[in-house]
């Protein structure tokens, strides 16, 4: 787990979990995970539009590749950003495109950026990528992530704002990072596993499912129904969990699992943005983006 994400409040927390959670349900059901992720993160992070495609290292940092990618959109304005975004493509615009610029740089397998953080809004807003290809798309601020799903291929995620919408702040980013972060783990093919795998706590099959559901909230009585067990397995199940844990509840199971985990994605991946620019975020942290502190 990434240092910067240390102090989430619980709310966020939890959100972030219970749509792991629900992407693992889905399981290799990958174009179902996608559509899933994006309606809860329009309600939560004001995500207007998400855009999801597989490439290579050369698609990773923002350059042209010889594998034409599988797109897939959802949200306000998908196919019209698809039209425009095909001509910005066939017209060489990128590299043109002042926020690409910025992106090619960033080092590591894992990175994740606002657009804020990669150029400034005067030379954004002033640039002809901007004006005619995503100000006529009818979209502006956007986080940029990419994460190593295997050897030489890559993830790349974008999360939109529509035009008008503000800018998206410090918190929206780090929640980013680690959502990023933990799909990374989830991956494989494409499409998130299912929770067969032992995930980061080393818990396999129905334990790591009773621990997921545990986190969005659920009951012993609601996490039997979900999974088709009986209530008494399931406390069995828990009081295995916690044991196996080290914990004495599910508060302590909520901070265990938020822990920094010894040689975790993080590091496993390289992550530029979760340790190179850990020390930045942290300063950044507390503060919002007028220098303000954010109220508690």
């Amino acid at each position: 787990m990434s240092a910067i994400t240390e102090s989430f409040p619980s709310e966020d927390f939890r959100a972030l979990y219970m749509l792991l959670g629900e992407c693992r349900c889905l399981g290799e059901c990958s174009h179902a995970w996608p559509a899933l992720m994006h309606r809860r993160l329009v309600d939560w992070l004001g995500v207007g539009l998400t855009v999801l495609f597989e490439g290579d290292r050369h698609m990773a940092r923002g350059r042209p590749s010889a594998k034409t990618p599988q797109v897939m959109a959802c949200g306000v304005g998908r196919e019209r950003l698809e039209e425009i975004m095909a001509g910005y493509w066939q017209a060489g615009a990128h590299a043109r495109d002042p926020l690409l610029q910025g992106w090619s740089a960033l080092n590591g397998h894992f990175a994740v950026r606002r657009r804020q953080d990669l150029v400034s809004d005067g030379l954004w807003y002033g640039s002809e990528v901007y004006r005619e290809y995503f100000g006529r798309a009818g979209v502006d601020h956007v986080i940029l992530g990419r994460f190593r799903i295997g050897k030489g291929r890559h993830m790349m995620v974008n999360f939109w704002r529509v035009s008008g919408d503000p800018p998206f702040a410090r918190r929206e980013r780090d929640l980013i990072v680690r959502l990023l972060e933990e799909l990374s783990t989830l991956m494989k093919d494409g499409s998130v596993r299912s929770l067969s795998g032992p995930g980061r706590l080393g818990l396999n099959g129905r334990l790591r499912q009773t621990v997921d559901l545990l986190l969005v909230g659920k009951s012993e009585k609601e996490i039997a129904e979900a999974l088709g067990l009986s209530t008494h397995t399931i406390h069995g199940y828990v009081k295995t969990i916690y044991q196996r844990l080290g914990v004495h509840g599910r508060s302590e199971l909520i901070h265990r699992v938020r822990e920094p985990q010894p040689g975790g994605n993080g590091a496993e991946a390289g992550s530029s943005f979760a340790v190179r620019d850990g020390e930045r975020l942290r300063a950044d942290r507390g503060r919002d983006d007028h220098g303000g502190r954010i109220p508690c």
